[in-house]
């Protein structure tokens, strides 16, 4: 089973684009990376020094795009501190430094979550726009800036 599975992430890997593999390199040092949930989603996060702290998780696609799944600020009176731009801002500038898209669908989740309409419009100020393209997908796409 171990040989599997090590086969497996090989071949991953090896259908991966170099941006994709600095990309993940990059996320690696510079946020800690929490697990691999069950539905293929790396979850990551970053500390800040109040004891706020921003999670966000993301998946590769087919298409070699960044699969933005979540993100969200985690702590005792944290939110609305600009903790999570200023995340997303960094995670958008990784992905403009190895010329990879990003994509996203607008889901509020919590009770103290971002209505749909005021992400939508946080997202599209970080440069997403809305698409629907011939794979099926429905959502948001922000290209390399």
């Amino acid at each position: 089973m171990k040989l599997l599975r090590e086969t497996i992430r090989k071949l991953i890997q090896e259908a991966m684009s170099d941006n994709i593999l600095d990309f993940l390199g990059s996320l690696d040092s510079e946020y800690d990376h929490l697990r691999t949930n069950q539905y293929g989603t790396d979850i990551f996060d970053f500390k800040w020094t109040d004891s706020c702290r921003v999670e966000f998780g993301i998946a590769i696609t087919e298409n070699q795009e960044v699969h933005i799944k979540y993100i969200e600020t985690i702590g005792d009176d944290c939110l609305r501190k600009g903790y999570a731009s200023r995340s997303m801002k960094h995670l958008l500038f990784i992905l403009d430094t190895y010329n990879l898209s990003a994509i996203l669908e607008v889901e509020s989740f919590g009770d103290t979550g971002m209505e749909e309409d005021d992400l939508s419009q946080w997202y599209k100020s970080m440069g997403f726009k809305y698409v629907r393209d011939a794979d099926g997908f429905e959502g948001m796409r922000r290209d390399p800036q």
